[in-house]
Order: structure tokens, then C-alpha cells, then sequence
């Protein structure tokens, strides 16, 4: 008599066996969009303004009894971005919400979840993508590279305005072997004032940026150290998480979605993202078409940045 075994007759009754978790591999996180503050900006145009003080003088000195001179006020400069409404769509069988699924018990929620995720991508893609801002047909808001003027250029680069209505010109690509290309860019940003705090790079410029000869030798800016306390095996370190420059601890930030072939430095304090609900994005229903629900995840949002307060270094490549 044969076994009764799973690989005969018994197959026809055997339950499936299928983890309840949905791996998703894809990166997903968003650190620049994250690391921004978030303001309330409730008009399809957003201004806001900055202020600079005249240059220092070392022969500011007026004779005993001098009169007052007239003298102009300091006028503030004023910049403005376009809100730019951006979507997923979706759309779900309604048997999708009766039956058992894998990874959770609603799929609708599931896939509202997913669509948001996707749509925080697109968000850090547009802040920093190097386009300028639109009214229209279509508006978008221009990206931070448009509205920084401290930077390094390959041969051939041109800064931006600075205001957000033309993007900066990046020049022949150049490889990222040597700190002097962001020791150029910081110093003209910490010469006008800023104190930027973060460096986001794409992965592959992270891990160039950790290759860098005078990055990583000893006694170098951005040196690592391991510090142990018990007896265990040493830890080969191939990484550099922090740059400290002359004027500073700039901490090395990967973003998988932000502009190729570009660092930027930011400082928090004089950057912020807009939305006209106050919120990031938000959910609407589109209605039922058959047996089907449809939906939109939208978020209408802009970019708030002063010029002087960031840098970008342009035209990297990773070789």
C-alpha cells in the first residue's frame, strides 16, 4: 500500500501556507522632507522674507559733535515659491475588503498606505530637484537648488539667481575625490552667514564621500573611532557619518530619492515645507464605479528657503 505523503493525492485538501507580512523592500524613507519644519501656507503663492545687514566696517568713526547723517533703512528681501498639488490615485475591488489577504485585514487601508508612502518620494524628489518654480498651466514649486547661491561648480556651472526662477547650471561632472569641492561651497555659506547642519547625498555619493583620501586618512576632519570597553573583535570601519569642517560637525545623510550627482547643505533653522491644509497630505474619496472604490492621496506643498543660510556642491560623480 503507498503512503499517504503531501506530494500525492494529500495536495488536494493541503492549506496553503503564506506569511501574513508583505516584505516591502523598496526604500522608502524621505530624511530632507522629514527634517524640515512644516508651515501653514493657505494661497497658491508663498512669500516670505529675509533680512541682510551692510558689510563691516573698520573705519566706522565720526568726529566729536558730528551730526547725524541720513541714512536709508534695511529693507528686508522678499521671496516667494508656488504651491504644487501633487497625487496618487487608487482604485479597489470591493471583494479585495472581503476576503482574507496577506498583510493586513483591510486592503484598502493597505494600499492608502502605500500610496502616501509613494507619494512622500515624490515630495523629497520635487524639494530638492533643481527646477524652477511655475505658476502654471501646472504649478510647481521650485526646488532647493534654485534658491541657493553658495555653491561649487563643475567647468561651465552658473549659480542661480537665487530666488527660485531659474536653476543652477551644475558644469562638467567631476568625481568626488577631494573635500575641497563642499570646503568651497561651506565657506562661501558660512561667509554669508549660514551654519548648515546637514549634508544629503544620494548612496552612491555617501559612500564616495567616505573614500575621499583627505575625508577619511588619519587625523583627518571626519576621522572614525571605535572606542571599546570589554575585549571583543575589532569592527572594520569603511563609513564616515559626520564631516567636521573648520566650522563645524555636518552630519552625512543619505537620501535615496533627492537630486542625483548633488550635496546639499542645509540648515534646518532657514528651510520649511508648506501645505495649504497645514497637514501633509490628505485622503478624498473618488466614489464607487461598479464593484470598485476609488481614491486620491494628495498633498499641495511648497518649499520656504533663504539663499544665504545653505549650500550645494554640483556635478559629482561617484568614480
Amino acid at each position: 500500500m503507498a503512503t499517504f505523503v503531501p506530494s500525492g493525492p494529500g495536495t488536494r485538501h493541503e492549506r496553503e501556507s503564506l506569511s501574513d507580512f508583505i516584505a516591502l523592500i523598496d526604500p522608502y524613507e524621505t530624511p530632507v522632507y522629514n527634517d524640515l519644519a512644516t508651515k501653514t501656507t493657505p494661497a497658491t503663492r508663498h512669500d516670505w522674507t529675509y533680512q541682510d545687514l551692510t558689510a563691516s566696517a573698520d573705519d566706522n568713526f565720526q568726529a566729536y559733535g558730528a551730526d547725524s547723517a541720513d541714512s536709508d533703512g534695511l529693507a528686508p528681501t522678499r521671496l516667494d515659491n508656488y504651491i504644487g498639488e501633487t497625487t496618487k490615485d487608487g482604485k479597489i475591488a470591493d471583494i479585495y475588503d472581503n476576503i482574507n489577504t496577506a498583510g493586513g485585514e483591510n486592503e484598502t487601508e493597505r494600499q492608502e498606505m502605500l500610496k502616501a508612502l509613494e507619494l512622500r518620494r515624490d515630495c523629497e524628489a520635487a524639494l530638492t530637484a533643481n527646477t524652477a518654480k511655475s505658476a502654471g498651466p501646472t504649478p510647481r514649486p521650485g526646488g532647493m537648488p534654485t534658491y541657493i547661491t553658495n555653491n561649487s561648480l563643475g567647468a561651465t556651472g552658473a549659480d542661480p539667481v537665487g530666488d527660485g526662477s531659474d536653476a543652477a547650471t551644475p558644469g562638467t561632472a567631476r568625481a568626488l575625490d577631494t573635500i575641497a569641492y563642499i570646503d568651497e561651497a561651506l565657506l562661501k555659506a558660512r561667509e554669508a552667514g549660514g551654519k548648515p547642519r546637514y549634508m544629503y547625498m544620494r548612496p552612491d555619493l555617501v559612500q564616495a564621500f567616505s573614500n575621499i583620501p583627505d575625508a577619511n586618512a588619519a587625523g583627518a576632519a571626519s576621522l572614525n573611532q571605535i572606542n571599546q570597553t570589554a575585549t571583543q573583535p575589532l569592527t572594520s570601519v569603511g563609513a564616515v557619518s559626520g564631516y567636521l569642517s573648520d566650522f563645524g560637525l555636518l552630519e552625512v545623510v543619505p537620501s535615496d530619492h533627492m537630486i542625483a550627482a548633488t550635496i546639499l547643505g542645509v540648515d534646518p533653522n532657514y528651510a520649511a515645507k508648506g501645505f495649504t491644509n497645514g497637514g501633509e497630505m490628505y485622503r478624498k474619496d473618488l466614489g464607487e464605479v461598479g464593484t470598485s472604490k476609488r481614491f486620491v492621496i494628495c498633498s499641495q506643498i511648497t518649499l520656504e528657503m533663504s539663499a544665504n543660510a545653505h549650500f550645494a556642491v554640483h556635478a559629482l560623480t561617484a568614480e
